[in-house]
């Protein structure tokens, strides 16, 4: 097969595997916390070992240097708590539609982190996302759980989009695996207060779940996708991500039976729109290099 088909492939098949670590959160009888505890920590071990054994870096340069770990640790720790949050509290398709606002968010406040102003258009699309989350919403009340995932995805959209935008300003020298082991490290660090004490939440099943979403739907997925970035450009990888939209709805489907209604579907359908036009056209080349922030989309789920 040609490099870029394989490319495609690998993409498409962590892209796809996404997709079913969506659905963890609601297989695992554990709080969000305890889920992203034991995640990060399996990862920890997980990625140290492949540093080791590649020859990776683990120290970074200068004091500044774990300033920036901290804060990105974190900025990834929230994000993961409130999606987990928000996927135990509503149908992964809303949730990952709602968390895929990122990109509008994205291309609002990166200019701003150069001393920039946005584009027209793009405070256009924000808008227009903005009122695709508003179709969603059932009703403007957080006593509505569905409301309440939807508004903490739409966080975790914008802690993802920081934690990008931070990465590409300050820390784009660092190799993505050295980058998702101080994070992670960090989050077990910042959730070592809330690791769960009863015993029940450590079953065989829950240990087995929690192992599989550290180790083969975190590790496995980021290296399919890192290894596929080397023959697409960044507006093929942009869209092929988004089918893990499509992919979380029929996961969500065949696992516990969940559908969407109308006003969610519209509502999705008019914020998937926005961030498609907003990939094709921030991207005028095929050949645009992927940068760093796009490679570390990788370790979002």
């Amino acid at each position: 097969m040609k490099p870029r088909t394989i490319s495609l492939i690998e993409v498409n098949s962590a892209v796809f595997l996404w997709g079913l670590t969506l659905m963890l959160p609601k297989a695992i009888r554990m709080g969000p916390t305890g889920m992203v505890f034991f995640r990060s920590l399996v990862s920890v071990v997980v990625l140290s070992i492949f540093l080791k054994a590649t020859g990776g870096k683990i120290s970074v340069k200068r004091p500044r240097g774990y300033l920036l770990m901290g804060v990105l640790g974190v900025i990834l720790c929230v994000h993961w708590v409130t999606l987990f949050a928000a996927l135990q509290m509503a149908k992964a398709a809303v949730v990952v539609v709602a968390l895929n606002t990122y990109p509008a968010l994205t291309a609002l406040a990166e200019p701003l982190a150069y001393r920039k102003w946005p584009r027209s258009m793009d405070v256009a699309l924000a808008g227009v996302v903005l009122a695709g989350v508003l179709i969603m919403l059932p009703e403007v009340s957080f006593s509505n759980e569905v409301t309440l995932a939807i508004v903490l995805a739409v966080i975790s959209g914008a802690l993802f989009a920081a934690r990008n935008i931070i990465i590409r300003k300050h820390a784009s020298h660092y190799g993505g695996a050295t980058l998702m082991f101080w994070q992670t490290l960090i989050t077990v660090v910042c959730l070592l207060p809330f690791v769960p004490t009863a015993a029940e939440v450590y079953s065989p099943r829950n240990i087995a779940l929690l192992a599989a979403l550290g180790a083969i739907f975190t590790a496995l997925p980021q290296s399919l996708y890192a290894a596929g970035l080397r023959h697409l450009s960044a507006k093929t990888v942009g869209i092929l991500s988004l089918m893990q939209v499509l992919y979380g709805a029929i996961w969500g489907y065949v696992l516990f039976g969940e559908t969407v209604n109308l006003r969610t579907a519209t509502g999705g359908a008019i914020i998937l729109a926005c961030i498609v036009f907003e990939t094709i056209r921030d991207i005028d080349s095929d050949r645009t290099p992927i940068r760093m922030g796009d490679e570390m989309a990788a370790s979002v789920h």
